[in-house]
């Protein structure tokens, strides 16, 4: 089998798997798209939400790796481990504990990301700057400032940002998957 056989072969099975669900992927972007916006509409509680879920994925996180400390085989593995195992746990718990707390500081890591992100990409903009689309770059990096001032800002009031950030998120998902239900409906015909 030559190279072009098996892209062509692989092609026609992608196209198969998408023309026969389209109608699973219009429903599933539809249900996103409803999540989004409910998450939208309620910024804190999603902000509440992933904040309480983070705790949770740090406490099992943490009893994992004291449990696996103990199998680590060396002392300096297992007291390195079995540290870490330990911060995961407290954390986890702080964030269980003292939610607000947790999401305010969440927050302000978010503003701190925005804005490292923001001076990174402008850097890199113009070092890119012979490249064509290096203003696009810029001004991605021009709009993660903005995002990480405007939180500062607006901080203790922006606490709900991660709670609109992940209903635009799960919005846009929802709205990609309609629209390539839409064009894989039409494949079959096509193939």
């Amino acid at each position: 089998m030559t190279q072009d056989q098996i892209q062509e072969g692989q092609q026609s099975l992608e196209e198969n798997v998408l023309g026969e669900g389209w109608g699973w992927l219009l429903a599933l972007g539809i249900i996103f798209i409803i999540l989004g916006i409910l998450a939208l509409g309620a910024p804190y509680a999603v902000s509440m939400s992933v904040e309480l879920v983070l705790g949770w994925i740090l406490i099992i996180g943490g009893v994992i790796s004291i449990i696996s400390s103990f199998f680590s085989g060396q002392w300096g593995k297992f007291f390195l481990i079995l540290l870490s195992g330990i911060i995961f746990l407290i954390a986890g718990i702080e964030l269980l504990v003292h939610p607000l707390a947790g999401v305010l500081t969440i927050t302000l890591f978010l503003a701190l990301f925005f804005f490292v992100e923001g001076i990174f990409k402008i850097i890199f903009s113009f070092q890119m700057k012979s490249s064509q689309n290096w203003g696009w770059v810029l001004f991605s990096g021009i709009i993660s400032l903005f995002l990480a001032i405007l939180i500062w800002a607006e901080w203790p009031a922006s606490i709900g940002i991660i709670g609109l950030l992940v209903g635009f998120y799960i919005l846009f998902s929802g709205i990609s998957m309609v629209m390539l239900a839409f064009a894989a409906r039409n494949v079959p015909q096509q193939a």
